[in-house]
């Protein structure tokens, strides 16, 4: 997510085009979208909206934006936000249409390899935007590839040559071939954003019988490409096909097939998946991995070509808002594709409701075991997330009844698990090596596992200003609007159909249980984080979509905050200076460039608590057979009190659930009023939200399924059950 972003539409066919972009957000209020081609004047695109959360806003693009042929053009479009958004494109026509998701301009790279289909109905395709003035381009063919380009300037372009082009903001290039153009090297002075595919094309059927569509995504930069891999099979459709590019010579074992080698930067292979076995795709050296849904025959349904690009595992996210595809002359039916964690699955949520755990596909030699599913949603704006911070892979795919489809990644987490590829600038001398389009055979795998991780640490740069002030609005979603009047509850859907986890009280209470960072210099730790449990006797926060986690380390007896990968680790982490609290701390990142650490005043974090971060639990019901007082439900309201939220009955006004916390104690509380002189049950536990307390109340204990469990009868504390005796409402009479 972002709220600056720059795309373009390459060519599509000729007939009655539609070009559309889908601004996407669950925030509970108002944002202000502008949309423009700041280069672009034959039209010029001028246009404002304003978005609210849960609806899909389409913005119709004039079809003149859509560029065609080999050309250089100003037809890069601009799309910005007052507030974080996520952003989806779709170029269609009638019969032909793809989608992709649209990269942040703060994540774009300066490092791209490209990927299409071969052999193509209409042209393999490669587009460039650049972000900035004055952009040096490089594009090099790579060698044996046998492409022959004539660019504007009249040169003619064959393999292993070089194309080098000085671009402004917005400025364009676009470049076909009947040749396979994967395996392209682009290198850049600045940050531009890049785009593959095909102008029109089958995917492994007959020229005669198969169906044709456009694909394209946009590529991911080399420095977020990983090592493990995992491909579900798509709904509704006999096979896939599978493309791997290589940074470097690798080793690659795919699930099923035998283990391939590629020799050098750039070399790519492919393979026909089966319809209904999931994949999972391990190299030696960061790869790029694309999916292409097969080509369906005249006598089959609903199986027309698109194109994926999969994240690797290291860009999982546990927080996913994205929007469906859209089409005005078909209608679509859609599913998000899941990947995750066995042992994680009875915490995945979609739209706030669990995730049946049925009918999931396992993923073979996968450590720990990994399952997938397709689960059929409705078009619209979604939310899936894990509710313990899990990560886990998310795609979106849609297919109709009308020759089209489209296939894109919900989101990544842009992570630089190759930071050896940012700013890097290489020679054509570099990249005339062998190039390898060798057809995967089907052959038993063996084990394999990726080579140690290099370091991930970004590279400093030159701070721009930025400000920002407690209350800033968060850019993790919400499930609905704020309500009206304190005992209106949320519109959340139920959550009690899922199975409890355990859970610890937060090991220290910060006077900060979520913070906002924001840096222009470290885009990639801006963001929210929520405290959360550790083994740690000092607090630390995890960011809401990836693993990212502030902490503090020690060394030398002295401790300093630091953000990084891991909790505790000393690898790819910016640091304070010192362990003030968390939001008077003067920040440091690593220029290594100059082999020392720079002070980074712009970095800045502020407490701000916003109710959908600390629970989605809209209705919390307490159980109690010898005390009618405390009986019944109690409703979220929109109030927050110690960063945590307020509950009050549903009938008693005078009755409310809430955090308390004073210079001597905290805890969770049942009273007439917030204050401790009112309380009547309270539990010593600093969780951000009572459905996630697992410390004992004095005379009950906490459900997890959004239920306070009033034990009968019982007064003492310590009252301790293991999780395996927790089920459902049998849970009220384990100590009747």
């Amino acid at each position: 997510m972002g709220d600056s972003f720059t795309l373009l539409f390459m060519e599509n066919e000729n007939d009655n085009v539609k070009l559309e972009v889908y601004p996407a957000t669950t925030l509970p209020r108002d944002i202000d979208i502008s949309v423009a081609s700041p280069r672009w004047t034959a039209p010029a695109v001028d246009q404002t909206l304003t978005i609210t959360g849960g609806n899909i806003d389409v913005v119709d693009i004039p079809s003149e934006l859509r560029i065609t042929g080999v050309n250089r053009t100003t037809q890069g479009i601009q799309v910005t936000s007052s507030s974080r958004i996520g952003l989806y494109a779709m170029n269609t026509v009638d019969g032909s249409c793809d989608g992709f998701l649209v990269f942040p301009d703060s994540v774009l790279g300066t490092e791209y390899l490209t990927v299409s289909h071969y052999p193509p109905t209409d042209m393999t395709q490669v587009a460039i935007s650049a972000v900035q003035d004055n952009t040096e381009v490089q594009v090099i063919f790579q060698a044996n590839s046998r492409v022959s380009i004539t660019f504007t300037d009249g040169i003619v372009y064959k393999e292993g040559s070089v194309l080098k082009v000085t671009m402004d903001a917005f400025e364009t290039i676009q470049l076909q071939d009947y040749r396979d153009l994967s395996g392209t090297y682009i290198v850049a002075d600045k940050p531009v954003a890049v785009f593959s595919g095909n102008i029109l094309t089958e995917v492994e059927r007959d020229f005669l019988n198969g169906d044709r569509s456009h694909l394209v995504e946009q590529m991911i930069p080399l420095q977020y490409w990983g090592y493990e891999y995992y491909l579900l099979p798509f709904p509704t459709i006999a096979g896939s096909v599978l493309k791997t590019v290589a940074s470097a010579a690798a080793s690659i074992n795919v699930t099923g097939l035998d283990q391939l080698t590629l020799n050098s930067m750039g070399d790519f292979a492919w393979a026909n998946l089966p319809a209904d076995t999931p994949v999972r795709v391990m190299a030696s050296e960061p790869i790029m991995v694309a999916q292409f849904a097969r080509s369906r025959l005249m006598s089959e349904v609903d199986n027309d070509p698109a194109m994926m690009l999969i994240p690797p595992i290291q860009q999982y996210k546990s927080w996913y808002t994205f929007a469906t595809g859209r089409h005005s002359q078909s209608e679509f039916t859609h599913y998000v594709m899941v990947v995750i964690d066995l042992d994680d699955l009875p915490g995945l949520k979609i739209d706030g409701f669990t995730v049946d755990q049925f009918s999931w596909k396992t993923f073979e030699d996968s450590s720990p075991e990994k399952v997938g599913k397709a689960i059929k949603i409705s078009q619209g704006v979604h939310i899936v997330h894990h509710q313990d911070g899990k990560t886990f892979g998310a795609y979106v795919y849609g297919s109709s009844d009308d020759n089209c489809a489209y296939a894109y990644p919900a989101g990544m987490c842009f992570d630089e698990v190759n930071p050896s590829f940012v700013r890097t600038t290489r020679s054509q001398s570099t990249l005339t090596s062998h190039k390898s389009s060798t057809a995967l055979t089907s052959l038993p795998t063996t084990s394999f596992k990726p080579s140690t991780l290099p370091k991930t640490t970004k590279p400093f740069t030159t701070p721009t200003t930025m400000t920002i002030k407690p209350g800033t609005t968060p850019s993790t979603p919400t499930y609905s609007k704020t309500p009206s009047s304190p005992v209106t509850p949320y519109t959340t859907p139920d959550m009690t159909t899922s199975e409890p986890t355990t859970r610890g009280p937060l090991p220290t209470e910060a006077d900060c249980s979520c913070i906002n960072v924001m840096s222009n210099v470290q885009e990639l730790y801006s963001g929210r984080y929520i405290q959360e449990t550790s083994d740690m006797d000092t607090p630390v926060y995890k960011h809401t979509e990836c693993n990212k986690f502030i902490y503090q380390l020690e060394e030398n007896g002295m401790k300093r905050w630091a953000i990084g990968p891991s909790i505790g680790g000393r690898r790819g982490v910016i640091v304070g200076e010192d362990d003030s609290d968390i939001d008077q701390v003067t920040w440091r990142s690593y220029d290594e460039g100059n082999a020392k650490w720079v002070d980074d005043p712009e970095m800045t974090i502020a407490c701000d608590c916003q109710l959908s971060e600390v629970t989605d639990c809209g209705e919390i019901e307490i159980i109690r057979e010898d005390a009618q007082l405390v009986d019944g439900s109690f409703l979220l309201t929109s109030q927050l009190l110690n960063n945590r939220p307020v509950y009050q009955h549903s009938s008693n006004e005078d009755l409310q659930l809430f955090f308390y916390k004073n210079t001597n104690c905290s805890y969770w509380a049942l009273g007439a009023t917030q204050t401790q002189e009112s309380t009547i049950l309270y539990a010593y536990d600093t969780s951000l939200s009572p459905e996630k307390v697992t410390g004992t109340f004095t005379a009950y204990e906490v459900y997890l399924n959004c239920k306070l469990v009033v034990l009968p009868n019982k007064q003492q504390d310590f009252l301790s059950f293991s999780d395996q005796d927790i089920r459902g409402e049998a849970f009220a009479l384990l100590y009747a």
